[in-house]
Parts: structure tokens; sequence; C-alpha cells
């Protein structure tokens, strides 16, 4: 994972300025410049959102030594097998100093409710504003897939960019 961060910090660093200049970003251009942004060691965009029963709540109100950041969607099938194995790690290890936060891209609130307490995931922190992909955190982090998550400190700085439960639990041992 290491050697695809170095590229991709690479590819970004060098490339983001270099492409054909019109009035309209390309994919491209965004997704890079988003990850420039959202590079290991910068501070994440603060928001607030609403959770599950509907209260607001605020990233930079939570205050864990480590909180993990998860974008993810009921219908994304990548997500719905991963879930359920962060659970089960969760409910096992119960870390003091790890908060997780999943942001949902639902556009259903009963789909979104539904599925999170058939699958007994409300022992995190469940936020959604409903809107799928035109969420203004979905925007202004530029997630373009799910599941996205960051691993950051209480400071919101970004200290790792996981892609899989195992690139997790690496970060989590290697941040302790």
């Amino acid at each position: 994972m290491q050697s695809f961060l170095a590229e991709t910090n690479y590819i970004a660093e060098k490339y983001i300025n270099t492409t054909c200049q019109t009035d309209e970003k390309t994919t491209l251009e965004r997704r890079l410049a988003s990850w420039q942004k959202m590079k290991i060691g910068n501070t994440v965009p603060d928001f607030t959102l609403n959770d599950i029963n509907g209260d607001p709540i605020t990233l930079s109100q939570v205050q864990k030594e480590k909180t993990l950041l998860l974008f993810w969607a009921s219908w994304c099938p990548h997500c719905t097998e991963m879930l359920p194995k962060l659970k089960e790690w969760y409910k096992t290890k119960k870390p003091a100093d790890l908060e997780i936060i999943t942001v949902s891209l639902d556009t259903s609130k009963v789909e979104w409710q539904t599925f999170i307490y058939e699958h007994g995931f409300d022992l995190w922190y469940n936020l959604s504003d409903l809107k799928g992909w035109d969420g203004e955190a979905v925007q202004e982090y530029n997630i373009y897939a799910t599941p996205t998550m960051f691993l950051i400190d209480r400071n919101r700085k970004v200290l790792s960019k996981p892609i899989t439960l195992k690139d997790i639990l690496e970060s989590l041992k290697n941040f302790r």
C-alpha cells in the first residue's frame, strides 16, 4: 500500500497543473487536486452531518486519539462485505482510543436506517445528509468510490488512507 500511496502522491504533485486548461476541470484534475488536499499529514475539512437519529454531529467535536472516517453506502457490495468484519473487530477489541464515523451516500433514510439496525452497526457514529454523491462532505472530500476511508488524529490530520480492513488494522498498529 505504501508504494501505491507514494506513486499516487508523485503523480499528483508532478502532473496536477500540466493538463490543458479550460473552464471545466477534468475528472482527473479534480481527483489529483483532491489527492493533494487529502494527503497524509494534511488536515481534513470539518463538517456537520446528522446522525441516524437526526442529531447534528461535527467531526471536530469528536475527540478520540484516532478516528476512522469511512464513506460508504448500503448498496455498495464492497462496503457490505467489509462493514461486518469491521464490526466484529471493533466489538472484540473495543479500542478506547478509536472512534468510527461512517458517512453514508444513501439517499433513502429508510434504507439507510434499516441497513444500520439490521446489521447492528449502531455502535459507532452513522451520519448522512441523504444527498448521495451530491452531499457537501462527499463533494468536499471528493469521494468518487465507496468505501473510501481516512484514519485521522484528534486534530483531523490524515494518518493513513486505508483501502481494506487489513490496512486499517495495520495503520492502527503503526500509530499506537
